[in-house]
């Protein structure tokens, strides 16, 4: 999934690449081609695509998937893997900024994440946990890359930047969006650089 993060900390979920028994490589190449033109700063990912695969007398041998992906162009992160925290995470983004509009806005370009994310169920047992009996993919995808963003509530507990102002969602195509997102980026950085 892609995720642009706006000036005001509203993340927009624009893109995703849902895919089943492919080579982790033509994976990364496709990621690369979605992704051209646009400025990635990083790019987090299950915690298990470091693990080791395969064996050869008992010793382990091979590159891991995360190593497949940086040699294909798509260096990753690991994603914080903490489960309860990132569902609440996600409950978080869930919620209305004071404009009225959730934090988190998903486009409808996002067919199997706006698909799979209501059918959730918890787990019979750990009641704060998704169920592994349902298909999780899409929504786990997004909890990590939520969990590599602040909470939107920090500005209630005063931790937020004084200069976050909450705004409307843009409107307009992804590559509007993303665009007018990047140059009030620039915008601001100009201005901090005059300021020093």
């Amino acid at each position: 999934m892609w995720h642009a993060v706006g000036p005001d900390r509203r993340v927009y979920t624009y893109r995703e690449l849902y895919i089943r028994e492919t080579m982790p490589s033509d994976v990364a190449r496709k990621i690369v081609e979605l992704s051209e033109g646009e400025a990635i700063d990083y790019t987090v990912a299950s915690p298990d695509m470091w693990a080791k695969r395969g064996t050869t007398k008992g010793h382990l041998q091979g590159e891991t998937i995360a190593e497949t992906f940086a040699l294909n162009g798509v260096p990753l992160i690991p994603a914080d893997n903490d489960r309860l925290q990132g569902w609440q995470r996600m409950h978080e983004y869930l919620a209305d900024a004071p404009d009225g509009e959730p934090y988190w806005q998903i486009f409808e370009t996002c067919e199997n994440l706006i698909r799979t994310l209501p059918a959730l169920v918890y787990d019979e047992h750990r009641v704060e946990d998704v169920s592994d009996r349902c298909e999780d993919h899409a929504p786990e995808s997004a909890r990590y890359a939520l969990m590599s963003r602040p909470s939107p509530a920090e500005k209630q507990t005063g931790l937020a930047p004084d200069d976050w102002i909450p705004r409307q969602a843009p409107k307009g195509t992804v590559g509007e969006v993303l665009e007018r997102l990047k140059r009030e980026h620039e915008e601001r950085e100009e201005m901090e650089r005059w300021l020093r």
